[in-house]
């Protein structure tokens, strides 16, 4: 992973930083979008989470719906292993490794497909929007979920005093390195819902994150 363009993934030491300094301040963010979107299915439904990281959303849907099954996959071969070591004994959740613009799963196979914090991190995020549009059954929804590029410094800041492990006194350069870094490669509203329609999708529904720094894009696929 570029720290600064945001391109490549999360792999040898900068995946057990992203895991333990950033992953912990995203866990709120985690819980809004299963509480949202990821609870009471019916036994069956599929969920797959794309750019699941060390699988904390997964995990988190999987508990919440022991009958649903799935899926996350993540092209850091590093924050899998952690998935799958973490996942132990939850029996409805797989890992994987897979690229995002290509993936090896057949048309029409989940039933909801979500991805958070992932999809700037892609070199074509349209191409990758189809995949997740293509393993979505008919009548599925699609949900991305990214840093809004419109985000505040202030915002940042209340983002940045979630993680763990920040240095003493080092907050408020963490917050300025995430609204330049980090945000600049994010979506606003517009550019979402645009990448949506372009995409192909229906019943588009694009709106910020309440007490978050994300945008939350949902099409029905």
């Amino acid at each position: 992973m570029h720290l600064f363009k945001m391109e490549g993934s999360w792999n040898g030491w900068l995946a057990w930083l992203y895991d333990a300094v950033v992953a912990a301040g995203i866990g709120e963010l985690y819980d809004v979008v299963v509480d949202a979107l990821l609870s009471d299915l019916p036994p069956g439904f599929g969920i797959l989470d794309l750019g699941c990281g060390s699988g904390q959303m997964a995990m988190r849907a999987a508990r919440r719906n022991p009958q649903a099954r799935v899926l996350g996959l993540d092209l850091s071969e590093g924050q899998i292993a952690r998935a799958r070591k973490r996942s132990r004994g939850i029996a409805n959740v797989c890992f994987g490794v897979a690229d995002a613009g290509c993936l090896p799963l057949a048309d029409d196979s989940y039933d909801l497909v979500v991805s958070a914090a992932m999809i700037k991190h892609l070199p074509d995020r349209r191409q990758c929007l189809g995949e997740m549009q293509r393993v979505c059954r008919e009548g599925g929804t699609v949900c991305v979920i990214e840093v809004d590029r419109d985000l505040s410094r202030e915002a940042a800041m209340g983002f940045v005093n979630r993680w763990r492990w920040v240095l003493p006194g080092t907050h408020r350069l963490c917050a300025e390195y995430f609204v330049r870094f980090v945000g600049r490669q994010g979506l606003a509203e517009g550019e979402l819902d645009n990448l949506f329609r372009d995409t192909g999708f229906s019943s588009i529904t694009v709106q910020k994150v309440p007490g978050q720094p994300f945008v939350a894009g949902i099409g029905n696929s």
